[in-house]
C-alpha cells in the first residue's frame, strides 16, 4: 500500500505515483511552511490516543499477540510521542527559539542581516526495520524541521508505519502534503532512483552495506544522513562492587533493549589488567543479569533457540577460525542470559 497527499493507494499505482511526485513536491514546498508546533500538536494528539489503548486490536492483528506486549509497546512509543518529550527534544538538538527569525548585530558600520531558519527540503527515508514504529519516527523528526517526507518502508514493516502516519494526517489534514509512504521493494532500483533524484537528503538507516547502496543513488549535492550500525558499550572503572544501583540499571539495559539498538550497551569494559578481576566482575554481575531476565522472560521458544544457536555459531566461528588475537573466551550461563568474558581491549 501507498499514501500519498493523505490517500491510500495500492501498490500497483507505483509508477504513476512516481511519475507526478515532483510536481506535487514542488507545490508543497512553495506553499506555506510547516509549523514545529503544529507538527507537535497532531504528534502528541497521536501518542495520547494510543496511551488511551485506541489502536490495540489494530496492534494485535500487526503481530503484537498479548495485552501485556501491547502495553509495552505503546507505553515506549508514547514517550517519544509526548509534546514534553518533542519540545525538549527540538531545545536539546538545535536549541531554544531555533526556527525563529535573528537580526544580526553589525559593528564597524557594517550593515545588519536577518537569517530565516529553513527546511533541507525534501527527505528521502530509507528506514530499517528491526524496531516498530521506527520508519514513523524517521518521518516524524523530519516533520519536526518543516521538510517533505518520501518513506521507502522496510520489508519487515508489519503495517504499523502506514497506520501511525496515516492517523496522523487524520488528525492534522495539514500535514498530507508532507508525507509519502512507499511499500516499494530494495531490488526495485528504478523506483528508488525516481524517489533519490528528488531528495534533497536521504536519511538512511542500516549496515556499511546498505549506505554503499545508497551512495550510489544520491545525486551529487544530495546529503546522506547516516544512522548506520553502531557498537555501544558500558566502561566500569573504581569500585563497581560497591554500586549495586548501577548494576541493577546496567542489567535492566542488557535486557530490555536486547541489544538490538545502536544505544544498546553490546560489550563491557572493565578498567583493569586482571583477568581474575573480569572473572570476578562476571560472577557478581551474573544474578543482576538473571534477575533482569527474570523480570522479563523469553516467551517465544523460536527466540530462545535464535539466542542458543547465535551463542553456539559464534564459539563454532570463532574456534574454526582460531582466532587467538583476544585470548581464551570463558562463558558464565544464566537462563536464557549469558556473559562471556575474554581479554579484548
Amino acid at each position: 500500500m501507498i499514501l500519498a497527499n493523505g490517500t491510500i493507494y495500492p501498490s500497483s499505482e507505483q509508477s504513476t505515483l512516481l511519475d507526478g511526485l515532483e510536481t506535487s513536491v514542488n507545490a508543497t514546498r512553495m506553499g506555506e511552511p510547516l509549523s514545529v508546533d503544529t507538527v507537535i500538536g497532531a504528534i502528541d494528539t497521536l501518542g495520547r490516543r494510543m496511551a488511551a489503548g485506541e489502536f490495540d486490536d489494530i496492534l494485535r492483528q500487526c503481530g503484537v499477540e498479548s495485552l501485556s506486549s501491547v502495553g509495552e509497546k505503546v507505553r515506549g512509543s508514547v514517550r517519544l510521542l509526548s509534546r514534553e518529550y518533542l519540545e525538549y527534544k527540538v531545545a536539546t538538538e538545535l536549541g531554544r527559539d531555533f526556527f525563529l527569525p535573528r537580526d544580526t548585530r553589525p559593528m564597524l558600520g557594517l550593515s545588519g542581516v536577518r537569517t530565516v531558519p529553513l527546511p533541507l527540503g525534501t527527505l528521502f527515508h530509507i528506514s530499517a526495520g528491526n524496531v516498530d514504529f521506527l520508519p514513523a519516527y524517521t518521518v516524524v523528526e523530519g516533520l519536526l524541521t518543516g521538510n517533505v517526507n518520501l518513506l521507502k518502508l522496510p520489508q519487515a514493516d508489519n503495517g504499523m508505519t502506514l497506520l501511525a502516519l496515516r492517523t496522523l494526517v487524520e488528525i492534522e489534514p495539514r500535514l498530507a502534503d508532507f508525507i509519502y509512504v512507499f511499500d516499494t521493494p530494495s531490488d526495485d532500483i528504478a523506483a528508488m532512483k525516481k524517489m533519490a533524484e528528488l531528495a534533497d537528503g536521504i536519511v538512511v538507516w542500516g549496515g556499511d552495506a546498505a549506505i554503499r547502496a545508497v551512495r550510489k543513488l544520491a545525486a551529487p549535492g544530495t546529503k546522506l544522513i547516516e544512522w548506520g550500525h553502531r557498537l555501544s558499550f558500558a566502561y566500569l572503572s573504581g569500585n563497581w562492587r560497591g554500586q549495586p544501583e548501577a548494576l541493577t540499571a546496567l542489567a535492566d539495559h542488557l535486557i530490555r533493549t536486547e541489544q538490538l539498538l545502536c544505544s544498546s550497551c553490546q560489550t563491557i569494559y572493565l578498567d583493569t589488567d586482571s583477568m581474575e578481576e573480569i572473572y570476578d566482575f562476571c560472577r557478581t554481575f551474573l544474578p543482576y543479569l538473571q534477575a533482569a531476565r527474570d523480570d522479563r522472560p523469553v516467551t517465544e521458544i523460536g527466540a530462545a533457540a535464535r539466542l542458543t544457536l547465535k551463542d553456539y555459531n559464534d564459539e563454532l566461528e570463532r574456534i574454526l577460525s582460531g582466532d587467538s588475537s583476544v585470548g581464551e573466551r570463558r562463558t558464565f550461563r544464566g537462563r536464557h542470559c549469558a556473559l562471556f568474558a575474554r581479554e579484548d581491549s
